[in-house]
């Protein structure tokens, strides 16, 4: 037998972008993200970093920097909690260098 679904409801075409709310968070995330593309060992891990930085430059460096030194492993390991972490990932992201 065949299936049929339902279509679903059809949504505007056009697409809005609305700025982060909280720019702090977003630094955050970012930083994980760029960590969890260099643990992947993704082929195009170069590539898309690259991308990214054309937006984000400090950013994606400091996210570098983050998987460079193996911190996240050892909060990891030390079973440190999760506001642990984002706590010294907010405070890593606010340093000047």
């Amino acid at each position: 037998p065949i299936i049929r679904l339902k279509r679903q409801k059809s949504y505007p075409q056009t697409i809005r972008a609305i700025p982060p709310q909280d720019s702090e968070l977003e630094t955050i995330v970012h930083m994980l993200m760029v960590v969890e593309q260099l643990r992947s060992g993704h082929p195009r891990t170069e590539d898309v970093l690259e991308k990214w930085s054309a937006a984000y430059p400090d950013t994606i460096r400091r996210g570098r920097l983050l998987f460079a030194s193996g911190v996240l492993e050892r909060l990891r390991v030390a079973e440190a909690s999760a506001s642990e972490v984002v706590d010294y990932l907010h405070d890593i992201s606010q340093e000047s260098d």
